[in-house]
């Protein structure tokens, strides 16, 4: 029998291990010659603490790892390149305007001027064409696969350890190289 003291310790390690309720969705890859453009919707990650965050003029977004994998149909997945893309916005309260900023790998790829928080909102979770990957020295009789997981920031595990709040893992559909 538990006691009411290890009843409230389960408790507050299962409301503080939860999952984040944010995800990826719709992950869809498109062939572009050799290169690899990902599209895909961030749910649930524009949370009131993010607007909060953006309204008083803190830089705040997100980071998403990009994968792409030579599927294997019986072993595990084998990772060929990976990629870092990073969404940041800051609100300019002289401007009324929010500047939205992507980067991949640390390069600046593209910035945009919003003018309300929908479509900061917007610009920061839906994100079309991006050039993923570019396929130079990769087998063409293999199939090939591309998998998203989003960083939205730290949290800590019963206040004490510090954790990252990830989304899980999402998959596209398997594709060959024409």
């Amino acid at each position: 029998m538990i006691g009411l003291t290890g009843a409230l310790w389960s408790l507050l390690f299962l409301a503080a291990s939860a999952p984040p309720e944010a995800r990826i969705q719709d992950l869809q890859v498109r062939l572009d010659g050799r290169q690899v453009k990902a599209s895909f919707v961030l749910e649930g990650a524009f949370d009131e603490e993010l607007r909060e965050r953006l309204q008083s003029g803190l830089p705040s977004g997100f980071s998403i790892r990009l994968k792409l994998l030579r599927d294997h149909k019986r072993w595990l997945d084998r990772e060929i390149q990976s990629r870092d893309l990073q969404v940041t916005a800051m609100y300019n309260a002289v401007n009324q305007e929010y500047l939205v900023n992507y980067k991949l790998d640390g390069r600046l790829t593209e910035s945009r001027v919003e003018h309300d928080l929908a479509g900061t909102e917007r610009a920061m979770t839906r994100f079309e064409d991006i050039s993923a990957f570019t396929l130079d020295e990769i087998d063409e009789d293999w199939r090939y696969l591309v998998k998203a997981r989003a960083s939205l920031g730290s949290s800590h595990l019963l206040w004490l350890i510090p954790t990252t709040d990830q989304t899980d893992w999402a998959e596209s559909r398997k594709f060959r190289l024409p």
